[in-house]
């Protein structure tokens, strides 16, 4: 299922930063939420409490959510940009730009250890 990877990834982004922090525990966890994840923040949240009570690292964290809008890359000028509602195309050469999908969707914007 789309969720399970994109919470998947949340999860192992988040490890890997306890990891690299040589902390054992996550205290707290701020993920970015965009439209184009096709996830809401109930959904996100219904699939994350079940895989982090799985994980004893993350067993208990606080997650927050801070709401980001979609990010638009244009191919013709290489301009990444900011979309806005309903806009497709790119406020420098007017052509049709694609979501970039790295800093849009779901992913670990911050995270406190204990």
């Amino acid at each position: 299922m789309h969720e399970d990877r994109l919470i998947d990834a949340v999860i192992a982004e988040t490890l890997a930063r306890l990891k690299a922090a040589g902390a054992a525990k996550a205290r707290r966890l701020v993920l970015e939420l965009s439209p184009d994840s096709h996830m809401d923040e109930m959904s996100v949240q219904l699939h994350l409490e079940a895989h982090l009570e799985e994980v004893p690292a993350l067993k208990g964290v606080e997650v927050v959510y801070k709401h980001v809008p979609p990010r638009l890359l244009c191919q013709a000028c290489n301009l990444e940009f900011e979309q806005k509602p309903k806009e497709f195309t790119c406020p420098k050469c007017g052509k049709v730009a694609r979501p970039t999908g790295l800093l849009s969707g779901l992913r670990v914007a911050e995270l406190e250890t204990a």
